[in-house]
C-alpha cells in the first residue's frame, strides 16, 4: 500500500484496503447512483458491476463500474462485469465517447468451478453497436484458463466490419479520445 495514495473505492472494499494497510482518511467512498469530483473538469460516478450478480445496495456494493468524465469527454470503465439489464439503462442515460469493457468472456463449466467470468466479446460488440460508442476490449490474455483466443477475437471483429468501432488493448499502446 502506497501511504501517498488515496483510494477511490466502493464501501465493500472498505474494510480489505484497512486490512492492506491504508489509512482510512486516504480511502474515499464511491457508491451506485454517487458521483465525486475528482478535480475541475473530472468526475467520477458508478454503477454496480455483476460479478456474478449486481448489488444495488449502496453500502455493501463491492464491484462497480465507472464512468469517467473529463472535460467534455467520457468513458465508461467496467469493473469485472457481465450484461444485465439496469447496466444497460444506465449506459443508455448519458452518451460516453468511448467503452472500456472486460471482454474475457465466461463459461458454465468455470462458473460450476466458481471462476466468475465477464462479458462475451459479441456482447460487448452488441453494446458498442447499439450505443454507437466505440469499444476497446480489455481483461483478456490475463488468466489462460479464463480468457478469450485473441488472434480469434481480431478476426471477429474484422468479420462483423466492427474494426473501425472495436479494438482490444494491446500492450505498449498509447490510447487517446
Amino acid at each position: 500500500i502506497n501511504p501517498a495514495v488515496t483510494y477511490l473505492a466502493p464501501p465493500g472494499c472498505r474494510k480489505i484496503l484497512l486490512e492492506l494497510g491504508a489509512k482510512a482518511e486516504k480511502i474515499r467512498s464511491i457508491s451506485y447512483g454517487r458521483s465525486i469530483d475528482i478535480d475541475e473538469g473530472f468526475s467520477i460516478s458508478a454503477c454496480p458491476a455483476a460479478h456474478p450478480d449486481p448489488v444495488f445496495d449502496p453500502e455493501n456494493v463491492w464491484a462497480l463500474s465507472y464512468r469517467l468524465t473529463f472535460g467534455s469527454k467520457s468513458v465508461f470503465f467496467a469493473g469485472d462485469t457481465t450484461v444485465y439489464p439496469q447496466l444497460t439503462d444506465w449506459l443508455i442515460s448519458k452518451p460516453f465517447d468511448l467503452l472500456i469493457l472486460p471482454v474475457n468472456g465466461r463459461s458454465k463449466e468455470l462458473e460450476k468451478n466458481g471462476i466468475v467470468g465477464n462479458m462475451t466479446l459479441e456482447e460487448g460488440m452488441i453494446l458498442s453497436e447499439m450505443l454507437d460508442t466505440p469499444m476497446l476490449g480489455v481483461h483478456f490474455g490475463m488468466f489462460e484458463f479464463n480468457s478469450i483466443d485473441s488472434h480469434a477475437a481480431f478476426h471477429r471483429i474484422n468479420n462483423f466490419g466492427m474494426d473501425d468501432r472495436a479494438q482490444l488493448s494491446e500492450l505498449d499502446t498509447v490510447y487517446s479520445l
